[in-house]
Order: structure tokens, then sequence, then C-alpha cells
């Protein structure tokens, strides 16, 4: 997505924030391509030191909450875009449907990232 958006507007400074999980990716993305990067800036805001267990207890503590956000995750990333995450890695689409938790979710949807 850096790319597609440094080809769109060449011009721009890039700067990425990332809130909550999505601040664990920004930072592991900023670290993991360092200077070859080219985002200016990062802003990491709310950071959920401990994903595993956020996320665990929020499926304990509010199962309905949860059950809810999983459906829509899989509305937004899964529905339309069949084609390609079966063609990147079919394993991981499996276990993305199949996820019944946001834990479960974000573990299987990180292949999709270039993570294991």
């Amino acid at each position: 997505q850096v790319a597609a958006v440094q080809a769109r507007y060449p011009n721009a400074f890039l700067a990425m924030a990332g809130l909550s999980a999505g601040s664990g990716h920004l930072v592991n993305y900023l670290g993991k391509e360092s200077a070859r990067s080219p985002v200016g800036a990062g802003l990491s805001l709310c950071p959920a030191y401990d994903i595993e267990k956020a996320f665990v207890s929020l499926a304990d503590r509010f199962p309905v909450v949860n059950r809810v956000i999983v459906r829509a995750m899989k509305a937004a990333w899964l529905e339309g875009n069949e084609d390609l995450l079966q063609q990147k890695d079919p394993e991981a689409f499996k276990a993305c449907q199949n996820a019944e938790t946001m834990f479960q979710m974000f573990g299987a949807a990180a292949p999709f990232s270039g993570f294991k």
C-alpha cells in the first residue's frame, strides 16, 4: 500500500499512524523497512503492549462484541478479496474464514502482511 500511495503521489510527504493493535504493525513495519521506507514519520497511538492478553480477554469478557467485530473484520477483509487472498496464501485464507476471535483472526491474517 505504501508503494501505491507513493506512485500516485510521488512528491507527497508520507506519514503513517497506527491505532491500538495497528500501532504494533506500524512500529514493526518501520523497524523492518528502516531506511528503505519512504515513510518520513510515524505515530503510534494507544499501543496494546500485550495483544494476546487484550484480545483473549475481550473474547472472554465480551463474547457478543467479539463476534460482531470478527464478522465485520471478515466482511471488510475477506469478502470481495477472495481470489487475491486465496492466490497469496490459501491456508491463511481458510484460517481467517474459520477464526472465531479477534486474536485468531489477527494470527490467521499475519501471513498476508509477510509474517508467519
